[in-house]
């Protein structure tokens, strides 16, 4: 099978450079390891809309993510993925505040319009919860939140509806060039598939350096850079009106409280550097972390009512040595046609949409032809209102009762915690990327997602899914296929009462 442009990886980078290079007459292919898209860095971060201060425009994250950050409202209006603008506060203790007018300066010289320094009083003015020991902060007024997720699915199906191709399931297991020279041709094989292209696009998140290595490039290798997070309930996300990020450090820009798309509160991630040779177990949670979190957030917000969390877990990024991104061609390397998305860190998910397009610019460089996609068509078509969390929750006793209509019955409720009905499930299943897992549909419906964690809903959703499939579905979630440890339930909540 022969493409103009492989894309190997399906999380928010290499779904949106699928839609950016769907605009155009070119058979592009979209290659993802895992049984759905979005499972790496994607489905697991702040899902933040930066504002853009806290990178210069020496760097190429600073300049990629003011440029990413500006086609958030098109794409949203395009995409309906959910993305909102609440505003952002970065606080500081400081009795100076030196530090707050740096970053302050710094927005500014990125072009920045939106940014004012605050003092405590009027930070504490905007959100009642600030605790008393603020005495400053940065306001930026533009940067918001989104569901991260989502932007990839809909990228996805909107590239899918323009002519491009998703295959999952499909981990690069060896990679050759076929001729020499710049004609030269890439062969990516699988453990049951290969495929040839003029030109490739690494966006293989944590696994990119092993991309890279399986083509004889090894010059950017990369750190997986853990975060623990906690999330809590549904609504709790009222605690705050924008997010509340402290004073950034070494390794990042430190804890942040603030509400998701979806209004849960969301506190994290701490960061640590963890060795390139560690495996599932990056992903586990753990106890003394997340009491350090509680303790950072306490320290910013009053009010957290820690009986409401009900879920923690742990985002990984992939650092490259440099601290900056890595993308485009590997040329230079004598790997003509080889280009790259890779140590995607924070700011990665605001900067996407314009890592996307620079991705592209670079292919057309390096020779690929640019014809115009006669028919293109830039809007996905529209969520029903359940899907797009627009719809008003019932009364728990209606949505209980609902569970209990017969089970061919569009209406029957199969999670009464986010209020998810069959025709939902369908929905989500009907859409163009495949569902295959439960967790699939749990990313796409919620359901889940809520305060019992899918212990009423799980076996619902999975016999729903069996049906659909013809075929026996592991009941399990990732976490547990995976054989991962996350600190929930029972041992959560005596950690933080403790």
């Amino acid at each position: 099978m022969s493409y103009d442009v492989i894309i190997v990886g399906a999380g928010v980078v290499g779904a949106l450079a699928a839609r950016e290079l769907s605009r155009y007459d070119l058979r592009i292919l979209v290659l993802e390891a895992e049984p759905d898209a979005a499972m790496g860095a994607t489905k697991a971060n702040s899902a933040i809309v930066h504002g853009g201060f806290a990178e210069g425009p020496e760097t190429l994250k600073g300049r990629l993510c003011i440029a990413g950050r500006r086609a958030f409202s098109q794409l949203e209006a395009e995409l309906n993925f959910g993305f909102r603008v609440t505003g952002s506060l970065v606080v500081s203790f400081d009795a100076d505040n030196s530090r707050l007018e740096a970053l302050y300066q710094k927005g500014l010289s990125n072009g920045l319009t939106d940014l004012e320094l605050w003092a405590g009083a009027q930070a504490r003015e905007h959100e009642p919860h600030l605790n008393s020991g603020v005495t400053g902060a940065l306001w930026c007024s533009g940067a918001g939140v989104c569901s991260p997720w989502d932007l990839a699915y809909a990228a996805l199906e909107n590239a899918l509806a323009n002519g491009a191709e998703l295959r999952l399931n499909q981990k690069v297991l060896a990679v050759e060039v076929l001729g020499p020279g710049s004609g030269a041709r890439w062969r990516l094989s699988t453990d049951d598939h290969t495929y040839e292209t003029r030109f490739v696009i690494n966006a293989a998140g944590l696994g990119g350096s092993g991309l890279d290595a399986l083509a004889g490039i090894t010059d950017f290798p990369l750190t997986p850079r853990t975060g623990e997070y906690l999330v809590f309930a549904p609504g709790t996300g009222d605690l705050v009106k924008s997010v509340i990020f402290q004073l950034p450090g070494p390794l990042g820009k430190g804890v942040l409280v603030g509400p998701t798309y979806q209004n849960n509160l969301l506190v994290g991630p701490d960061a640590r550097n963890d060795s390139p040779q560690a495996g599932a177990e990056l992903r586990d949670t753990h106890t003394d972390r997340l009491a350090a979190l509680v303790a950072q957030a306490s320290r910013v917000v009053d009010g957290l009512d820690l009986k409401k969390a009900i879920r923690s877990f742990t985002g990984i990024r992939a650092a490259a040595l440099t601290g900056d991104f890595v993308v485009g061609p590997a040329d230079r390397l004598g790997k003509p046609g080889w280009h790259r998305a890779i140590g995607i860190q924070s700011p990665g998910l605001t900067a996407s949409p314009a890592l996307a397009k620079l991705l592209v610019e670079g292919l057309a460089a390096d020779g690929l032809p640019l014809v115009h996609r006669t028919g293109f068509d830039p809007y996905r078509s529209p969520l029903p209102a359940h899907l797009s969390r627009r719809a008003p929750l019932l009364p728990f006793p209606e949505a209980d009762a609902a569970t209990r209509l017969d089970s061919a019955d569009p209406q029957r409720m199969v999670c009464r915690c986010e209020q998810v009905r069959e025709r939902d499930l369908e929905e989500a299943f009907s859409r163009g990327v495949p569902c295959t897992t439960v967790d699939a549909l749990k990313r796409r419906t919620r359901a889940g997602m809520g305060w019992c964690q899918g212990r009423f809903c799980r076996p619902r959703v999975t016999s729903w899914l069996e049906q659909k499939l013809g075929r026996a579905v592991a009941p399990e979630d990732d976490a547990a296929r995976s054989g991962l440890h996350r600190v929930e339930g029972k041992e959560l909540w005596s950690l933080l009462k403790g």
